[in-house]
């Protein structure tokens, strides 16, 4: 049955008068052909054709109950079908309204402010963390997150390496210099997989303090976006790739690394 349609349009509606008139009749046919009837419009005739034909007549009675059902079922289907629209109507206005003030979280953000991607579009970033949001859930996209705070931890771990390992000695200039250019490969990578996701421009990738900057940049701004809706269970690390940008230009007598060729191994 369509909640769209008239109640007079439906089949089930003409079928629930139809059927028990027709049955009705089929009946009252039957009993008339094995009755021997006369005319008779006294009370006593009356009295006797209401007690022959009282099958027919209650089957024809069961219109009344029957159009009844088909009405509320009708009316049923209608109520359901306004609710389902009603919340279609709420998930879509609820979703364009934590999309906007999304974006003016974004908006107030200084790490927002400062960052390369201050004039990139904040809704791009609401489509990644929020993935399910069109259809009313708001729950952080996981699989993103897990793998961004991986390759997180990973550069983290790569970065501290190569610091402690350089500070206490254990490693050459030249020997430091070969890692640096293995962790610049790592987080190009890192920056790769975001750019997948958020559409980031590349264009400020030039030399590695660029790239350092990009790195603690992202990793700053993705926990902010988690914490849109209150505490994140998520945590990423920030300021250690600023503070071993510095370790990295000392590694390399504070001369930046041009990334162009790195960039045409992986770009």
């Amino acid at each position: 049955m369509s909640a769209e349609r008239e109640l007079v349009e439906l089949k089930t509606f003409w079928a629930s008068i139809v059927f028990p008139i027709s049955i009705s009749l089929i009946v009252g046919f039957v009993i008339r052909a094995h009755t021997p009837l006369q005319w008779d419009f006294s009370s006593q005739g009356t009295n006797l054709f209401l007690e022959i034909f009282k099958v027919p007549l209650g089957i024809l009675a069961l219109i009344f109950p029957s159009v009844a059902l088909v009405a509320s079922n009708h009316r049923s289907r209608q109520t359901a079908r306004l609710i389902s629209l009603q919340s279609l109507q709420n998930i879509f206005v609820n979703h364009y309204t934590h999309m906007d003030k999304f974006e003016e979280h974004c908006r107030e953000l200084e790490a927002f402010k400062k960052s390369f991607l201050s004039a990139h579009n904040p809704r791009i970033f609401h489509a990644v963390i929020f993935p399910m949001s069109r259809s009313g859930d708001y729950s952080l996209n996981s699989e993103f997150l897990h793998k961004f705070g991986k390759k997180n931890a990973e550069l983290m771990s790569i970065a501290v390496d190569i610091s402690n390992r350089f500070k206490e000695g254990q490693i050459s200039r030249e020997q430091a210099r070969k890692m640096v250019s293995e962790f610049i490969i790592e987080a190009l990578k890192f920056v790769l997989f975001v750019h997948g996701q958020f559409r980031i421009p590349l264009d400020n990738l030039k030399m590695f303090s660029d790239l350092m900057e990009v790195v603690a940049s992202l990793s700053e701004l993705v926990q902010a976006f988690t914490e849109f809706d209150g505490s994140s269970q998520y945590r990423f690390e920030v300021d250690y790739f600023r503070h071993f940008m510095s370790t990295a230009l000392k590694i390399c007598q504070y001369t930046d690394i041009d990334l162009k060729s790195y960039k045409d191994r992986l770009i």
